[in-house]
């Protein structure tokens, strides 16, 4: 794969984040704006750039390989849900939601797509489109559980069926159908979709703001749960496809199973600060957490995608 594509991703990470630290410095970013900002993130742009991923002509192989790899992105959120419920159980709740969420949790969006696109094409991003419904799942259900606990059914339904999830439904529904959304409002859904990657990242940066650079070298925890993201996850996910390759001769050879690796190599989500400032957790454990993360995976993506080619899954 182009190394490039990978070192380009993770230089546009840290500029917007660099852009978001600089307006916070600047006072441009308050409390109240960076809160705010939040909402319209997680309510109004994530749903946008959901739907605007499915938003193509429905093709019967491609779904069948949607479904693999919906399929095995459940098996590893349930894996990672599981380990990370044994891990950091000494640190405090807040440094432990974060520590938690992080090894869970990938940037499988805007650093996943363009790996994919460079290995698979336009197919690699359709798939990883499917592999965010998962994500989009358990983030609102388990991982809401690391940072709050739901006071009653009623709250476990409503983080359920939060509107990225619900986005995520919506488009799977359209994709399978002849609807199509008119060109002009197609226009506006994927312009706001659009904004999900800057203004994630800029969320990040302002909260990175209040982070003193020699902490970043303090909090030795975080890098093992990036580690545990970066390299532990995808290895699982490379392990499981060669099991099933031995019961089932030849299954792991194919696109949805490479889709799950990749995705799983991917950095600490920015979720991760997101959800931390909207719960009143760390933030700014987090955002170290994910800046580390995410300067590392510039080694470990290219690593990771070598070995699963010497393996030849």
């Amino acid at each position: 794969m182009d190394f490039t594509t990978i070192l380009f991703q993770v230089i546009a990470l840290f500029i917007m984040m660099g852009i978001g630290l600089v307006a916070r410095k600047l006072g441009y970013m308050s409390d109240a704006a960076k809160k705010g900002m939040t909402d319209i993130l997680i309510k109004i742009v994530t749903p946008a750039v959901v739907i605007s991923s499915f938003s193509r002509e429905f093709e019967a192989d491609k779904m069948t390989n949607a479904w693999v790899v919906l399929i095995g992105a459940i098996i590893m959120h349930i894996i990672l849900c599981a380990l990370s419920l044994v891990l950091f159980s000494k640190e405090d709740k807040d440094k432990k939601a974060v520590l938690r969420f992080g090894i869970i949790f990938g940037n499988f969006g805007f650093m996943g797509f363009p790996v994919l696109q460079s290995l698979f094409g336009l197919d690699g991003v359709f798939y990883g489109a499917m592999f965010t419904a998962a994500f989009y799942f358990f983030s609102w259900t388990f991982g809401v559980a690391l940072f709050t606990k739901p006071k009653s059914v009623k709250d476990t339904v409503r983080s359920i069926f939060n509107a990225p999830f619900i986005s995520v439904v919506i488009g799977v529904l359209m994709y399978i159908s002849p609807f199509r959304l008119p060109d002009f409002l197609q226009s506006v859904v994927d312009s706001v979709g659009n904004m999900n990657t800057p203004l994630s990242m800029m969320i990040v940066g302002s909260i990175f703001a209040d982070v003193k650079f020699k902490e970043i070298f303090t909090e030795k925890k975080i890098y093992l749960s990036a580690m545990l993201r970066l390299l532990v996850s995808p290895i699982i996910a490379m392990a499981i496809a060669l099991l099933i390759g031995t019961v089932f001769k030849g299954v792991p050879s194919g696109i949805p199973f490479r889709v799950v690796i990749v995705e799983e190599a991917m950095p600490c989500a920015a979720y991760a600060a997101i959800f931390a400032t909207k719960f009143g957790s760390d933030s700014r454990l987090a955002s170290k957490m994910v800046a580390i993360a995410t300067a590392s995976s510039v080694v470990t993506i290219p690593f990771v995608v070598w070995l699963m080619q010497i393996l030849e899954i």
